[in-house]
């Protein structure tokens, strides 16, 4: 009888060991889910803030910046008249990928000078 209940009481340590264990297999899985869930909420926001400055950044670039036929079309004159301007460093440029851009306030400026 002794050894019944020795067996029995073994019986139920595996039991509860088994237990234990898928216990804190559960607590591990929802904490490692919790922190996910928390990961994946933070690269949204990250997300988010470099969409809110790309756009801030594209916006800036645009106010500050113009390219050849803007200037062509705001000066009224010629390529061969803007090249001499940026030959004779009266207007600085900017090469971006083959494409020239021209700082607005020096265009304004440009313009404030000539007659």
């Amino acid at each position: 009888m002794f050894e019944v209940l020795l067996t029995k009481i073994y019986r139920l340590e595996k039991i509860l060991q088994s237990i234990d264990k898928g216990i804190q297999e559960q607590l591990k899985h929802n904490f490692e889910r919790e922190r996910l869930e928390v990961l994946v909420q933070i690269l949204l926001q990250l997300q988010q803030k470099k969409r809110v400055a790309k756009t801030n950044t594209e916006k800036g670039l645009q106010e500050q910046w113009m390219d050849k036929q803007e200037v062509l079309q705001l000066l009224k004159i010629s390529e061969r008249t803007l090249f001499n301007l940026r030959k004779n460093q009266m207007l600085s440029y900017k090469l971006v990928g083959g494409k020239l851009f021209f700082n607005v306030k020096h265009v304004e400026a440009l313009l404030e000078r000539s007659p």
